[in-house]
C-alpha cells in the first residue's frame, strides 16, 4: 500500500508544477529528431553487426578450423 500513497504524492507534485507554469512543453521537432536519430542508430548497429557476422564467417571459411 505505501507505493500507492507515493504515487498520489508524485501526481500532486507534478500537477502543482504544471499549474504553476514551471513545466514547459518541448517543440515537436525535438521528438521527431530523437526518433530519426534513434532509427539511424538502430540501423547503424544492425549494419555493423551484420558486417562483423559476415567477417567472422569469411575468416572461418578461409582458415577452415572446423571443416567448413
Amino acid at each position: 500500500m505505501p507505493a500507492k500513497k507515493q504515487k498520489i504524492d508524485l501526481t500532486k507534485k507534478v500537477m502543482k508544477k504544471i499549474e504553476s507554469d514551471t513545466v514547459s512543453m518541448k517543440p515537436k521537432v525535438y521528438f521527431i529528431a530523437g526518433s530519426v536519430l534513434t532509427g539511424i542508430g538502430f540501423t547503424g548497429v544492425f549494419l555493423a553487426s551484420l558486417f562483423f557476422f559476415h567477417l567472422v564467417f569469411f575468416r572461418l571459411r578461409i582458415h577452415q578450423p572446423v571443416g567448413f
